[in-house]
């Protein structure tokens, strides 16, 4: 349990995300599939090997829980010499079927 009691969040979730790409011109979507580790109300992840559609771009994920909604910082490797970072703020979806985040 959380440290507010709400619902763990610890599992295998899939990640979906939309950027924009200015050298590109055009927006793309991206998806991991992602292990969150949970102690009290922080939670640390990593992306699966082979679990995204760019094998070579994995995905940190250093998270805290406040009741329903997520916050936190992420890290990606695009490609050996670049790194992207962002924020994250999420408000997780539970249903019997599945678990993922919508953000």
């Amino acid at each position: 349990m959380t440290a507010t009691g709400d619902t763990p969040y610890g599992g295998v979730w899939l990640s979906r995300y939309e950027y924009y790409s200015s050298g590109r011109g055009d927006t793309f979507t991206g998806a991991h599939h992602v292990v969150l580790v949970q102690h009290e109300n922080r939670l640390t992840g990593q992306s699966l090997p082979g679990g995204s559609a760019n094998p070579d771009s994995p995905l940190a994920l250093d998270l805290t829980v406040d009741r329903n909604v997520v916050t936190g910082t992420w890290t990606s490797r695009l490609r050996p010499a670049a790194t992207t970072r962002g924020l994250a703020t999420t408000v997780p979806c539970n249903s019997s079927s599945s678990r993922r985040g919508v953000g």
